[in-house]
């Protein structure tokens, strides 16, 4: 009895520290060092969304076509196995690395929609209704990878199932689409890449 009561407290702590780091560990914009504003980790539910690029595999080098060395446009992205009420989508490229640079965030991208092609402009608003925020950048529009020289960061794309769309104005902070999108996220993948100069 004994163990068992050692055991469910091993396991209530380790509860607790996981809702904690969660809780606290990243998820609070920061600036860089010339105080630009930086993004998040959004908390989010992990779902079981498969998450997936043509152009390269999760844990490989980003092509240098979709970098700031490059020709600086994203890469074609799929997504397929997305939970049930799903509404709309929201794609996301951070740089952890870098305190969470945000380096893309496009949202209301519509439910019936599997995948965004590559080169998706840098509008605010999409024709297929779509909008992004501003990034770290201070711009709309994808911002390829661009670590300091020397330096190989991750670069984590994620793509988000919401429960409805945003309805959130493009050209906004990304600041308040990752608060929204905290409160709206059914599921959440990521897709990592790597990129140095």
């Amino acid at each position: 009895m004994a163990a068992s009561t050692s055991a469910l407290i091993t396991v209530c702590a380790a509860l607790a520290l996981a809702l904690a780091v969660s809780a606290c560990g990243g998820n609070d914009d920061t600036s860089s060092s010339d105080g630009e504003v930086t993004g998040t980790l959004t908390p989010a539910a992990t779902g079981a969304i498969v998450f997936t690029s043509q152009a390269f595999d999760s844990g490989d080098e980003i092509p240098v076509e979709y970098t700031c060395q490059g020709q600086d446009t994203s890469p074609p992205l799929s997504w397929t196995n997305v939970p049930d009420g799903t509404q709309a989508f929201a794609v996301e490229l951070i740089d952890p690395d870098a305190g969470g640079f945000v380096h893309w965030l496009l949202f209301d991208i519509p439910a019936e929609l599997d995948g965004l092609p590559g080169t998706v402009p840098k509008s605010i608003a999409l024709t297929d209704g779509s909008k992004q925020a501003i990034s770290t950048t201070g711009e709309t529009g994808y911002a390829g990878p661009c670590p300091p020289r020397g330096q190989t960061h991750e670069y984590v794309f994620r793509i988000y199932a919401l429960d409805e769309p945003l309805g959130l104005d493009g050209g906004g902070s990304a600041r308040n689409v990752q608060e929204a999108l905290a409160l709206h996220t059914l599921a959440m993948s990521e897709l990592v890449g790597t990129y140095g100069r």
